[in-house]
């Protein structure tokens, strides 16, 4: 508050901090700026409400946009006007009163619904649930043995320099190695409680060719340090994809880089996604999900249009996890599969490399 009082006192016209609060950008954003504060926070709590946890960091991003754009049209609609023309003080009392009438109206309702928005806070079960799925998600983070054998800065590597100096995931009678992101530490979680012998390295957010990230590039180098050094002949590539990997250019660029390094190359075609399993289970104790294959679909059809080197196997996991009529299985004896949209969880991972390895053109390869 001093500070700002001495802002105001001291701001002239021929110095720099009137020159700069004069922009117009900082003086809109001093027009709108109570607009936003009362839009702000009935969006950030109905934004973690909804979500059950902690939104991450670019919901509430996203949501500080929002609630400057709705800022804007509300200065610009609602405040401004007001501010122009004079409102008798009996509009204001009706204005005000028609404003309680709703609120009581909106309380009114929710009540009858037997306050469900208060319910869902205070339910048991939905607690318990979400408490199931956060050590779900923990326990996938100790077997995918993020900080040790996967780098996204959780466990005891939590720096890049740390990860590559004390990386040890490299069994004696290894001769598999599982490399790219997070979906490859799945694969990598799938095989190992299956039973396979098998080396792996990856990194959040880590393409399957040389990129631009820092701890990609320190990653990808220890890949084939690994290799050069091992009796390693197979890499079993996995990743998310984006829209834009999805295409026969990027698809042909990871075949031509890996092919020519490997004695076999195993390449799994992108997961199924689940679309709002978790809020079905923690809010209605249901396994309901959208399921999407768009991500698979567009895997196979720029597969079409190259000619992969005849050393590289595609593993559809589409049809390995869903079976040819698409029916994915969501649960086994009340346990979800899946910790979010794309990733396994341990007893999704353990299905899912059953059906890995019954596959004899995968499993004579490890």
């Amino acid at each position: 508050t001093l500070g700002a009082a001495a802002i105001i006192l001291f701001s002239k016209k021929e110095n720099l901090t009137y020159r700069i609060l004069s922009q117009k950008f900082l003086v809109g954003i001093g027009l709108i700026s109570y607009s936003a504060y009362l839009w702000h926070q009935p969006l950030f709590s109905f934004a973690r409400h909804y979500s059950l946890t902690q939104p991450d960091h670019k919901t509430f991003v996203l949501l500080i946009f929002i609630s400057l754009g709705l800022a804007y049209l509300s200065w610009k609609y609602v405040e401004s006007p007001a501010r122009r023309y004079q409102i008798s003080r009996k509009a204001v009392f009706s204005l005000s009163l028609l404003g309680l009438v709703l609120f009581a109206t909106v309380g009114a309702i929710g009540t009858s619904l037997d306050g469900r928005i208060g319910k869902l806070a205070s339910d048991e079960g939905v607690k318990h649930r979400n408490l199931a799925i956060e050590s779900i998600k923990e326990r996938r983070i100790q077997l995918i043995q993020s900080g040790e054998c996967h780098f996204n800065k959780k466990g005891q590597n939590k720096t890049i320099e740390s990860f590559i100096q004390n990386w040890h995931c490299l069994p004696d009678n290894a001769q598999a190695l599982v490399y790219g992101d997070s979906h490859s530490a799945d694969k990598a979680m799938a095989l190992r409680l299956n039973g396979a012998s098998i080396a792996q390295i990856g990194g959040s957010g880590c393409p399957l060719i040389p990129s631009n990230k820092w701890h990609c590039q320190k990653i990808l180098e220890k890949a084939k340090n690994i290799s050069s050094s091992s009796k390693i002949k197979t890499i079993i590539l996995a990743n998310s994809f984006s829209d834009e990997e999805l295409t026969p250019a990027y698809l042909g660029r990871i075949a031509n880089f890996w092919a020519p390094k490997y004695e076999n190359v195993i390449l799994f075609s992108p997961m199924p996604e689940f679309y709002g399993l978790q809020k079905s289970y923690i809010l209605k104790n249901k396994m309901n999900a959208e399921i999407s294959f768009e991500k698979s679909e567009k895997f196979f059809k720029s597969l079409e249009s190259i000619t992969l080197p005849k050393n590289i196997l595609i593993v559809n996991t589409q049809k390995m996890l869903c079976g040819d009529a698409l029916k994915c299985p969501l649960s086994k004896d009340g346990e979800i599969f899946y910790t979010d949209k794309e990733h396994l969880s341990e007893y999704g991972a353990k299905y899912f490399g059953k059906k890995i390895m019954e596959q004899e053109s995968i499993r004579t390869k490890l």
